[in-house]
């Protein structure tokens, strides 16, 4: 049994301020979500953009379409390994 992936969140840190991006799957998720903003300390700013996806295929090609754009040094996951 495998699992669906529904959901990938990252952040990146450009010229100084971070952004945020949510990629949801909307085989999963019954509704788009809008660009929000979650900010839990001063010295943390976080607009985050969403990528409101189809479905997993769709999710997994945006996110690689956006590692490839941002070309990250580092890469941390949480509950990555299962993966």
């Amino acid at each position: 049994e495998v699992d669906e992936i529904f959901m990938i969140s990252y952040m990146v840190t450009e010229n100084g301020k971070s952004q945020g991006y949510l990629i949801v799957s909307r085989s999963i998720v019954s509704q788009d979500i809008s660009n929000f903003e979650y900010t839990p300390k001063p010295n943390y700013p976080g607009p985050f953009h969403i990528f409101n996806e189809a479905n997993e295929q769709a999710l997994l090609d945006r996110f690689f379409q956006e590692y490839r754009r941002h070309c990250p040094q580092i890469v941390v996951t949480y509950n990555g390994d299962f993966f």
